[in-house]
């Protein structure tokens, strides 16, 4: 029988956060780098990065920090987590497509701009509106 691997590594709850904020170590990469993982109350699922960080305190502080700045920001309705160049595109072009009087500003020359670099990156215009 083989046992499985744990996913988390010297698993520490940081108190004061209810059970929300995590440290641990990931057996997959160095198992030396602190990582965390954040659950911001009403966010759908969970943050999760490194601290980059291989002391204990640093690593704890690094992740208090960015947790109560996340939260901030989902309070904000900021994203939390990372925006992808081809998400924040598309959904530019979803605003443009949604508001006309925008399109009419933008003009022809910023359009055909955004419509270059959506089919060399994106294969189609079609496809990212």
């Amino acid at each position: 029988m083989v046992e499985e691997a744990t996913k988390y590594l010297d698993k520490t709850e940081i108190e004061g956060f209810g059970g929300n904020l995590i440290l641990y170590k990931r057996p997959d990469l160095d198992a030396v780098t602190w990582h965390y993982r954040a659950k911001i109350e009403g966010m759908k699922g969970y943050v999760r990065r490194s601290t980059k960080e291989t002391n204990f305190e640093l690593a704890k502080r690094k992740a208090e920090q960015e947790f109560i700045e996340n939260t901030g920001k989902f309070k904000n309705n900021v994203e939390v987590n990372i925006t992808y160049v081809r998400t924040a595109i598309q959904r530019y072009l979803k605003h443009i497509s949604e508001n006309i009087i925008t399109v009419k500003r933008c003009g022809v020359k910023t359009l055909t701009i955004l419509h270059n670099l959506t089919t060399h990156f994106f294969l189609s215009w079609e496809d990212n509106i």
